[in-house]
This record gives C-alpha cells, sequence and structure tokens, in this order.
C-alpha cells in the first residue's frame, strides 16, 4: 500500500476523532447492534453489506454481491465484571438467560453493573432482498448496597424480518424497508435484592409489528462517498397486537419509539487485495440532548485485507472500541470491544464490553 494512501486514511480517522467530546449520559438500548459496528465505534448505518442490513439499514441489501445463507451467527457478549465473576461459577454464564441468576450475580458483585448479552441472526440474502429470525437474551443489573435493591432490564425479543432494496440509477440510490414482528418479554424496575424475580410476576409480554426504512445515495467519486439516513421503527413499534407467546402476563411492553439516524462513508481501495471503510454517523437526530450532545455520536474505520482478515477500530459516543474478524472459508469468526456509557450527567461511568460472534455461511 502507497504511503500517501495511508497518510489519507490517517488524516480521515484524526478528523473523526477530533469531534471526540468528554460527556455523560444513561445508558442507551438500541433495538439490535451487529458485531462489526461495535467495533467501529457502533457506526453501521453507512457500512453495512450483510444479513445485519434487515436491522441496521435495509438499504444495505442493495450492497450484497449474491446470494448466501448464513445459517448459524451466534454472538455472545458480556461486560468486565461479569466475564471476570464466571472463572469462580461457571453457572454465571448463563445470568443473561435469567434475571433469577442475573441477581444472584448482582448480588455476588455489589455496586457494580452486570451486562451480558447472547443473539443470533439465521437469514437468507442476496442482493436487494433478505429474510431471517431473530433471537436476543440481554440483561442488565446492579445491586445498590445502600437500599439493599436490585435494577434490572431484561429483554427477550424473538421475531422475523423481511428486508428489500430498490436500487435506481445504476445503484446510486437506494431505498431499503424491512418489515418485522417481534415478540418480547421485557422487565425494567427496580426490586428489593429478596425478591422473587419470577418472569411470570415481574415482566411485561407482548408481540408487535414494526417497520424500518432508508435512503442511501452514493457518488460515483474517488472513496465512493455515500450518505444514508434510517427511520427506525417508523410511527413507532407497538407490543400490543398479542399478550406474547411465552407467559401472557397481560401487561405489554412499552413501545419501541421511532428514531432518525444518518452517516456518512467513504471506501477507499488502495490494492486489489486491500481496502478501507471510513464512516460517523449520528444516531436519534430528533431528539434533543441538552446535557449530552455528543451521545448519539459515532464513528469508525475498517481494514479489509483480501476479505479474509479485518481490522477495525472508533469511537462510541466517547469510548474506544475495536474488532477483528477472520473469516476462513465458510468461517468466520469476530471479536470486539467497546465502552458504552452507563453514568448519569455530568458524572461519567464507563461499562466495558467484550463480544465474540462466529459465523457460518454458504
Amino acid at each position: 500500500m502507497r504511503m500517501r494512501s495511508w497518510a489519507k486514511v490517517g488524516l480521515t480517522i484524526g478528523f473523526l476523532i477530533c469531534f471526540y467530546l468528554p460527556v455523560a449520559a444513561n445508558e442507551y438500548y438500541p433495538f439490535f447492534r451487529g458485531i462489526r459496528a461495535e467495533g467501529m465505534g457502533n457506526a453501521g448505518i453507512a457500512v453495512v453489506d450483510d444479513e445485519t442490513s434487515l436491522f441496521i439499514n435495509p438499504a444495505g441489501l442493495g450492497k450484497i454481491r449474491g446470494p448466501y445463507f448464513s445459517i448459524f451467527n451466534a454472538q455472545a457478549e458480556m461486560n468486565q465484571t461479569t466475564q471476570g465473576a464466571i472463572p469462580n461459577n461457571s453457572g454465571d454464564a448463563t445470568a443473561f438467560m435469567s434475571p433469577t441468576e442475573a441477581l444472584d450475580l448482582a448480588v455476588k458483585n455489589p455496586n457494580q453493573h452486570i451486562h451480558s448479552e447472547a443473539q443470533t441472526l439465521p437469514a437468507f440474502v442476496t442482493t436487494n432482498f433478505g429474510i431471517g429470525v431473530y433471537g436476543r437474551y440481554s440483561v442488565d443489573a446492579q445491586v445498590t448496597s445502600a437500599t439493599n435493591s436490585v435494577q434490572m432490564n431484561y429483554f427477550n425479543d424473538y421475531g422475523a424480518e423481511l428486508g428489500y432494496c430498490l436500487r435506481l440509477f445504476s445503484g446510486r440510490l437506494k431505498i431499503g424497508a424491512t418489515g418485522k414482528i417481534i415478540n418480547r418479554v421485557y422487565v425494567n424496575q427496580t426490586f428489593p435484592v429478596t425478591a422473587n424475580l419470577s418472569l411470570p410476576n415481574i415482566a411485561q409480554e407482548g408481540t408487535g409489528a414494526g417497520l424500518d426504512a432508508s435512503v442511501m445515495l452514493s457518488a460515483p467519486w474517488l472513496w465512493l462517498p455515500s450518505i444514508t439516513a434510517v427511520v427506525h421503527d417508523v410511527g413507532g413499534t407497538n407490543f400490543t397486537l398479542g399478550n406474547g407467546i411465552f407467559y401472557k402476563t397481560g401487561v405489554n411492553p412499552p413501545n419501541q419509539a421511532q428514531e432518525i439516524n444518518a452517516g456518512f462513508g467513504l471506501f477507499p481501495i488502495f490494492t486489489p487485495r486491500s481496502r478501507a471503510s471510513i464512516t460517523a454517523e449520528w444516531d436519534d437526530i430528533m431528539t434533543a440532548q441538552p446535557l449530552d450532545v455528543w451521545r448519539s455520536f459515532h464513528a469508525g474505520v475498517e481494514l479489509n485485507f483480501n476479505d479474509v482478515f479485518f481490522i477495525r477500530g472508533g469511537v462510541n459516543e466517547h469510548y474506544w472500541t475495536a474488532g477483528l474478524e477472520f473469516v476462513v472459508g465458510h468461517n468466520q469468526l469476530q471479536l470486539a470491544s467497546y465502552g458504552e456509557e452507563i453514568g448519569t450527567a455530568p458524572q461519567e461511568v464507563e461499562d466495558r464490553r467484550y463480544v465474540v460472534q462466529y459465523g457460518f455461511r454458504f
């Protein structure tokens, strides 16, 4: 790779990082996160080009080169506290599946944030089209010693997605949409540490249908600059189609609010076997953040070597992120780490998280 090309990438990354400001905000709970974006500062809408387009940006379906099945892509995520507790008790590894187990783990680690998550997205995708099924368990819990109570956020989602992208002007303009139906089991409460956290007693459950829509414009210039906007959960996704399929608690979860995200991407090609993706993104642009203007800012870069080895880095809100990917035949292994803000302004609290995903495609 020529030094001049590397210098351009370095200047661009430096330009993005200059936007960093140290701020604080409460934790942000998106509907979906992909591990590639997590390694790139959670900036994904302008660069996504795989099955995660179904959730991140349906216009990305127009960038898929051809048909493939992603039949297995299990992803697991933990924060530093949870990861450190597992060697002492292997049962803690399944804390993300049960509020009771999460409470037990939080009690063992008072005044520390517990976070664990697992998700999967088997899918068939091809150019302009995709269909997939989705599953996620996620739990956040923290025991406060002073009040002998635990704050818990729990999600268990199962659903299906169907997406399509319309390509116009030789693909320079892409218009995408994804319809989805999701069954959600949800908990967001504070409990005494002695509480019985049985899901039928504490959860809200319901089924909802939603729509994501997006537009992407790519210019036929050097580095292929692209701008994109995505409207997630158009009009809001309400979980009121039914009382759910597991516990039928009779209380529906709150709606998933509409969110508009915007981003841009650059795609320099250095040699026939090496290229990069550089991106920045602003999430939830219609919501004012007077105490945390930069909470929604994300930026990242990816270096791609022959579609086999990938190196990623970026800024999520205002914490560093990093990622690696190895592709061998049909096998795909990805690793990532990112920092999430869980504090309340003006006090910053970083929650460092680690993610691993194995996928099999053909």
